[in-house]
């Protein structure tokens, strides 16, 4: 099923009931998912003490990968295993 703005509400109500039904599997929090190891899901950035952070230049994927078929056949050609 497609979730969209173009589905009935009769398929919204059994994809609320669905989800209410499987609620224990989503995690809210940390604490709803006990026994992950924090060195794996806990996301740090080392800084040196004193530095002062540097607001990178905005870069397009244009300016990386060139043209917009250009960027299609790189992209393509990463995702191909």
């Amino acid at each position: 099923m497609k979730i969209g703005t173009l589905i009935t509400s009769e398929q919204r109500m059994e994809m609320i009931a669905l989800l209410q039904e499987y609620s224990d599997v989503f995690a809210w929090s940390y604490e709803d998912m006990p026994g992950l190891d924090t060195n794996i899901v806990v996301h740090k950035i080392p800084l040196e003490e004193g530095c002062k952070p540097v607001k990178q230049k905005l870069r397009r994927a244009t300016q990386i990968f060139g043209s917009r078929s250009r960027q299609n056949s790189r992209i393509s050609g990463m995702l191909a295993f």
